[in-house]
This record gives C-alpha cells, structure tokens and sequence, in this order.
C-alpha cells in the first residue's frame, strides 16, 4: 500500500473502483480516512487533503467552512459519481497550482 497520499489517488484515479468499490466520492473519502488512521506517523503528504480543501473553497468561492472536500464536491455536482469524477480533475489541477512557483 503506499504511503503517499498524492501517488494513492493518482492510482485509485486508474481504477477507482478496484480500491473503493465504487464510483462514490464518499466511497473515496471513507477510504482515504481509513488509509491515513491506519498509521498516521507515515501517512506522508496527508495534509494535502486539507490544502486541497482549502483551495476546493477558494475555487467554489464558498468561504472557509468547516466542510470536508467531499461534501464541497457533492454539494455542488448533487451526484456521488460525478462529484468523484470532479475530485479528480480539480486535484490534479490543485497540485499543477501547487508546482508552479
């Protein structure tokens, strides 16, 4: 199992799926909480969800609730399966803002 948050999802974005069950943003979220409380000492990168969410507000103009980032994604989309697909567009757009300087 990995140890890195970002190169999880990257995977589970793949085959969702084969690592959820399926294709539920909360299916996502259950399963990436059960992957960091597993060892959270080597769960490296685990604050990128909480950055993600912040930026998920800024994006969505929502203000700094204190809303997961699936409930955000499921709030607007209004459908676990399309809110799942979002997750994955807007994450891979949140780290290529990350990287640049």
């Amino acid at each position: 199992m990995q140890d890195n948050v970002i190169e999880l999802i990257l995977e589970i974005e793949k085959r969702p799926t084969m690592y959820i069950g399926d294709n539920s943003i909360f299916c996502l979220k259950a399963f990436l909480d059960g992957w960091h409380f597993r060892n959270p000492k080597n769960a490296n990168n685990s604050q990128m969800l909480v950055e993600f969410t912040g930026w998920l507000q800024k994006k969505y103009d929502i203000g700094t609730y204190n809303v997961s980032w699936d409930k955000i994604l499921f709030f607007f989309y209004k459908d676990e399966k399309l809110a799942l697909n979002k997750f994955f567009l807007d994450f891979n757009q949140f780290l290529q803002d990350k990287s640049r300087p």
